[in-house]
């Protein structure tokens, strides 16, 4: 298996393990009050073994180095603090009261970064739920936006899918919101996001625009229409002898031509499958398409 490869893979389980975090965020003062048990119990027990210090100070330096190089995938970044940590945690005599203070200010670092990360997260959904319910209740009436920004966020939280957490699903909903989508669709463009984004491993916001063109794309933007639109889509992307990334940037780089009703989606996908397979440039398959409807 290719570098790419597995680092798509890992990506994968990265974003999985990632929304199961996100899903999960609610409870994170009960994970708190867990933590301060848990180090409770380890500072009583350090009291009698020395050597429990020192492993649970190495544990405590190994998964800081993990977490950085997780977030930055930095390889010598997160080696030079691993070693770092190695080398002071060898170097220093541990005794209880330095082993309860370096514990002390460890806790004390994460619970600060937790809920700092906790407020910045709030806020910034709080900001897209403002903006989408805005696009749709309209910007003068500040009760009617309230109203909606709840109706946006139960929507959000009614739909428990495979990889989208939180900050995508809002993100894909204000996509949804600024499109126009109706309303009544959001529940089912989650579903084709979530799907779609899995499948073709792309971020939620590109993947909410392409939900819009292939919706919009038919005569009815109906819950009934939604499902027909996709799976001609899908149908067309899995049945073109090209790779996904190619299929999405001609479908791209053409859509004016399906969403300015020059084509029918039928004539449009057909089309847009024969120049993939003819080897036309992804770039270029909007020009070869409008030659071809002119032709015809």
């Amino acid at each position: 298996m290719s570098n790419r490869g597995i680092g798509k893979s890992l990506e994968q389980v990265l974003r999985a393990l990632g929304a199961v975090v996100r899903s999960s965020y609610r409870l994170a003062p009960a994970a708190v009050v867990l933590m301060i048990l848990v180090v409770a119990i380890v500072v009583a027990a350090t009291i009698w073994s020395t050597e429990l210090m020192t492993g649970v100070v190495l544990l405590i330096v190994l998964a800081i180095s993990l977490l950085l190089f997780l977030s930055s995938w930095n390889y010598g970044e997160a080696a030079l603090a691993l070693a770092a940590g190695l080398l002071t945690v060898y170097s220093v005599t541990w005794t209880p009261k330095k082993f309860v203070a370096f514990v002390a200010v460890w806790l004390t670092f994460s619970a600060v970064a937790l809920l700092a990360s906790s407020i910045r997260a709030a806020s910034q959904l709080e900001t897209i739920y403002l903006g989408a319910a805005a696009a749709l209740a309209g910007h003068s009436d500040l009760a009617a936006i309230k109203t909606m920004e709840r109706t946006l966020r139960k929507v959000a939280s009614d739909y428990e899918g495979y990889l989208l957490g939180g900050r995508e699903k809002a993100e894909a909903i204000r996509i949804f919101a600024f499109r126009r989508l109706p309303l009544q669709i959001f529940p089912s463009g989650l579903s084709a996001v979530d799907t779609l984004s899995t499948a073709l491993q792309l971020d939620a916001v590109a993947v909410a625009n392409l939900v819009c063109d292939v919706t919009k794309a038919f005569e009815g933007t109906g819950a009934s229409d939604l499902p027909r639109s996709l799976t001609t889509f899908s149908s067309t992307l899995h049945d073109t002898a090209a790779p996904p990334s190619d299929f999405v940037e001609a479908f791209t780089n053409s859509r004016h031509l399906l969403l300015g009703r020059r084509l029918s989606p039928d004539a449009y996908f057909i089309g847009l499958k024969i120049a993939l397979e003819s080897g036309v440039a992804p770039a270029q398959a909007g020009d070869h398409l409008a030659r071809s409807a002119s032709d015809a």
